[in-house]
């Protein structure tokens, strides 16, 4: 992946979030796309990156042979929110986590938000 994708999709988590926690995530995004074994999955319109997810792989120790990956973040850009990109970045990447024999994904959230 090259520096003008990376800054990219940091920017797309950046505005997805907006000011409340865009910059958070934009650099927990950074620091995932940092780590080597990092899947990154974009949806594109007109040659630009509007919606990206982050796969980060872990190990229980109680399972080392189970292949798991952490999912955090997940953003689209606001423009392009509600348009179906979210949902096609969450399908291709069922399809490929399926596709290299992954066992499990969990979702990193807050758990003391409420809806």
């Amino acid at each position: 992946m090259n520096q003008v994708d990376i800054d990219a999709i940091v920017d797309v988590h950046r505005k997805a979030f907006e000011k409340e926690e865009g910059d958070d995530i934009a650099r927990l995004a950074k620091d995932f796309l940092d780590l080597p074994d990092t899947i990154s999955i974009s949806s594109e319109r007109d040659g630009k990156i509007v919606g990206n997810v982050l796969f980060t792989p872990f190990v229980f120790s109680d399972h080392p042979n189970t292949k798991c990956y952490l999912l955090a973040p997940c953003g689209v850009l606001p423009a392009y929110q509600g348009h179906g990109v979210g949902k096609e970045i969450m399908e291709a990447s069922i399809d490929y986590l399926s596709s290299v024999g992954t066992d499990a994904v969990f979702v990193l959230g807050v758990p003391t938000e409420t809806l």
